[in-house]
């Protein structure tokens, strides 16, 4: 009869189901748009929100409100940031007695260094916070090939002025 038999058998079972899949995605939405508004299925009654407190509390539980639930989690995080406040506050003033002791530093400075080999020294070695501050010094004032070679110590982190002093003067 027809040559192209398998290409409408083909088409005929895509219509089908095309058709099957099309009534089961519209009782899906059927079926999401009754819950979304609170009704279930035929003979179902969901329950209210005080049949749910009572039920919970009989349990142990507790049932909050998204607005109950904001304002305990705003109280419970206001009171977390007074105590925070507080102890910053207690740390601050406690005596200096109970600060560790200055920290001792130690750096070696070989002969023939440029500006930021010399300020990578002492970034690495915590004596100054930024690298920058002390290449720009040393190049401005012309002072790369005054720095002495050398070992030297400092009791925690220096000014850029105390540095500079302290690596160009003779000891």
């Amino acid at each position: 009869m027809f040559r192209d038999r398998s290409l409408l058998n083909g088409i005929g079972i895509g219509l089908f189901v095309g058709a099957i899949l099309l009534a089961l995605m519209d009782a899906a939405a059927g079926m999401e748009a009754k819950f979304a508004t609170g009704q279930a299925a035929a003979g179902t009654v969901l329950p209210d929100a005080d049949k749910l407190k009572e039920q919970a509390a009989k349990l142990g539980y507790q049932l909050h409100t998204q607005a109950e639930l904001d304002a305990i989690v705003k109280d419970k995080l206001s009171a977390e940031m007074e105590k925070w406040a507080a102890q910053q506050a207690e740390a601050k003033n406690s005596d200096a007695d109970h600060l560790p002791p200055a920290q001792k530093i130690a750096v070696f400075l070989s002969g023939g260094l440029n500006a930021s080999e010399i300020a990578y020294a002492f970034y690495r070695s915590g004596v100054i916070a930024e690298q920058e501050p002390l290449i720009r010094e040393l190049q401005t004032r012309r002072l790369t090939g005054k720095v002495r070679a050398g070992y030297y110590e400092f009791d925690g982190p220096q000014t850029l002025e105390q540095l500079i002093e302290r690596i160009t003067t003779a000891p």
